[in-house]
């Protein structure tokens, strides 16, 4: 189960690991953070949506080798061949964030990255067809909370969220906890 001190413990011990699978994969403090939760929480099935080059999703399959990490995107970047071979449970798939959700069985999913284009319209198109498929006591990330209508989106979506601006992209990061 995620909770506060779960995510609060892994936000503070992200000096404490040094994970650098590969040099297209930098060291980022938030790749560290993501690394911890999946590690200390070990959910089934994690997913990403907005995979880049895929280094979040890596950091998340590195961390626990059971967890499934499933991610999405419109398009494959060149790293995401890398990543693909690093790990057995990274999974990217070539599709829509929205329609990648009918993929998933209700109350399915314990971890949910939503990292794409950063609009309140997409983000919260993302948010109502994902919600059902997460695992009561789950948890949503929204990066680069700065940008675009992540504001007015987070403020909508309510919540137990804990805030860290300096973590991660333009304006931080958001950690929806669903179990408290």
């Amino acid at each position: 189960m995620f909770t506060e001190e779960l995510v609060q413990g892994c936000v503070d011990d992200w000096r404490s690991i040094s994970v650098h699978p590969e040099p297209c994969f930098p060291p980022s403090v938030y790749y560290r953070v993501l690394y911890l939760l999946v590690q200390r929480a070990a959910p089934e099935i994690a997913v990403e949506l907005g995979t880049c080059g895929g280094g979040a999703s890596l950091h998340m399959a590195m961390g626990c080798s059971t967890t499934k990490v499933y991610t999405f995107d419109n398009i494959k970047e060149w790293q995401v061949s890398i990543a693909e071979t690093l790990v057995e449970n990274f999974h990217f798939i070539l599709d829509d964030s929205v329609q990648a959700a009918t993929r998933f069985q209700d109350a399915s999913v314990g971890l949910l990255f939503v990292d794409t284009t950063h609009t309140y319209e997409q983000t919260m198109a993302e948010y109502r067809v994902w919600l059902p498929k997460m695992r009561s006591s789950g948890i949503v990330i929204f990066d680069d909370i700065g940008r675009g209508g992540m504001d007015r989106a987070i403020a909508e979506i309510g919540g137990h969220q804990l805030h860290y601006p300096w973590l991660g992209g333009d304006g931080g990061m958001v950690f929806l906890l669903l179990g408290g």
